[in-house]
């Protein structure tokens, strides 16, 4: 299996961290992050490292040149039968815990139930037990403790982070939530209202709007194309007993998949995670079929969405890529980082940045969800350059396909994979998460002893035979949303976008 947003260039994006969801205010952090790019995909985000570095850290940085583990996963099961990664580090008293339930994400939602599992997920921690909201609220406050929730598209997920001073504390409030969540009618009344007004919000906002279209224009009948944080009509119908009734049939012991880091032993792990979750069903009584895989268009899709005052627009382009148990996986990583996964050193950043000042920012990644996968390329641009901006971005796709990278610039790239890959490893939250991104690909504990080796193996013939075979300008799928009208990109009747322009955005009200 597999799941938004551009981060450290190592596994796919996947699909958790393409989602959103809301906290208090508005916005509450998906478990793993949609624009929060995960530890497994893009370009790596900045950290500040301690001095010295973390014993991971050193021991990632060492296993990239040594034939060691790179990170010391330990795969345990539970005397009720479920299954831990674990990495002890008690470099700092703290315990990360992040979990998910599979094949039971905003996908199975159901179109006239859209938003259902994301209102889950924004009220799990909203009263449970003998503790109402507030009462819930402050007892993580007092604590300290972070407990979150959130929906990808193909999963549920949470995740649980405290001082270990505190973790039965902590596991309590967890398993309160899970096994006996009020849903109280304020609470459900007020997250609600919360995802309608962040709905109502986003309609000015161009990158919702160029994702949303996306989804429509690629996805069509697929339920990929459903709107996970719901639409206005569908959440205003949902009620506290659909709430109940998604968690007694998707959180199930047989869907859930367990990774901890911290300063634990593991004879408490085993108990503290049998007693958190052990009360939960082992599987529920009915099922929903996995989803079916999509399969790519014969032809590129292009379309356009208008909105008056806006003096930007977002770009959003797609094309085919390869799942992670395909042997060009790395290759595709590879030449995915060089086109536009490396910042500044990518040659999206050099040509369009740097060369022409058409955009802030322009990026290319991967990502995988359990039914597709995909490259992307984003960029935001005034609306007066968006037509140059897609010209001259096809135009360094027509090169990648067309001539050989040099191998100093492959050279350059793959170091800059290998080297960073360690970064990503300098905090208990960084390792529990690359732990669930593993599980998330169904990827064994041992996977990243082996990224170094398979990425020193890619070469130039690698990189252009799969650019030719990916790059094509007839598989493009391309959206545009913003401020730009069609008559301002040339071509748009008759060109490669051939953009259909659509007045009313799909699966929103």
């Amino acid at each position: 299996m597999v799941h938004y947003y551009p981060s450290a260039a190592h596994l796919p994006q996947t699909k958790m961290q393409k989602e959103q969801t809301m906290n208090k205010s508005l916005w509450r952090p998906a478990a793993i992050a949609l624009a929060a790019l995960s530890v497994l995909s893009i370009a790596p985000q900045s950290s500040q490292a301690t001095s010295p570095p973390p014993p991971l850290m050193e021991k990632a940085e060492k296993a990239e040149n040594a034939r060691e583990r790179f990170i010391p996963i330990e795969t345990l099961t539970t005397k009720s039968g479920i299954d831990v990664w674990f990495v002890e580090d008690r470099s700092v008293p703290v315990l990360s815990i992040k979990f998910f339930f599979e094949n039971v994400g905003a996908a199975y939602d159901g179109a006239d139930k859209q938003g259902l599992a994301r209102l889950v997920s924004n009220t799990l921690d909203e009263g449970a037990g003998s503790y109402d909201a507030k009462a819930f609220q402050k007892a993580l406050n007092d604590y300290s403790i972070s407990l979150s929730f959130g929906s990808g598209r193909d999963d549920f997920s949470g995740q649980l982070k405290t001082l270990t001073r505190y973790q039965d504390k902590a596991f309590e409030l967890l398993k309160l939530a899970l096994n006996e969540p009020r849903f109280d009618d304020e609470a459900v009344t007020r997250m609600r209202e919360a995802n309608i007004a962040r709905i109502k919000s986003s309609l000015s906002d161009p990158s919702w709007l160029a994702a949303r279209l996306f989804n429509d224009t690629f996805y069509g009948d697929h339920p990929y194309a459903l709107n996970s944080g719901g639409t206005i009509s569908a959440l205003n119908a949902l009620t506290a007993d659909d709430l109940r009734a998604y968690v007694a049939r998707s959180l199930t012991r047989d869907r859930l998949h367990v990774a901890v880091t911290g300063a634990i032993n593991k004879n408490q792990l085993l108990d503290a995670i049998d007693d958190i979750f052990g009360d939960l069903p082992e599987h529920a009584e009915s099922a929903p079929a996995p989803i079916a895989p999509f399969t790519w268009p014969k032809s590129g899709k292009s379309a356009l969405y208008h909105i008056d005052g806006l003096p930007q627009s977002k770009i959003m382009l797609a094309l085919p890529s390869v799942r992670i148990d395909d042997p060009r996986y790395y290759t595709m990583k590879l030449m995915t980082t060089i086109l536009g996964g490396s910042g500044f050193g990518s040659r999206l950043m050099e040509e369009i940045r740097e060369k022409h000042g058409l955009t802030y920012g322009i990026y290319s990644y991967t990502s995988e969800s359990d039914a597709s996968e995909m490259m992307h390329i984003v960029a935001s641009s005034q609306n007066a350059t968006v037509a140059e901006l897609l010209s001259r971005t096809m135009g360094e796709l027509k090169r990648m396909a067309d001539t050989p990278v040099s191998e100093e610039e492959l050279k350059a790239h793959r170091d800059y994979l290998i080297g960073s890959m360690p970064l990503t490893l300098t905090s208990t939250d960084q390792i529990s998460g690359l732990m669930q991104q593993l599980q998330m690909q169904n990827l064994p504990a041992d996977y990243l002893d082996h990224r170094a080796d398979a990425l020193r193996k890619v070469t130039v013939d690698d990189i252009q035979t799969l650019a030719k075979e990916i790059l094509d300008d007839e598989k493009v799928i391309a959206v545009v949303a913003g401020g730009i009208k069609a008559k301002d990109i040339p071509g748009t009747a008759t060109g490669v976008y051939n953009f259909t322009v659509v007045s009313e955005l799909p699966n929103v009200e």
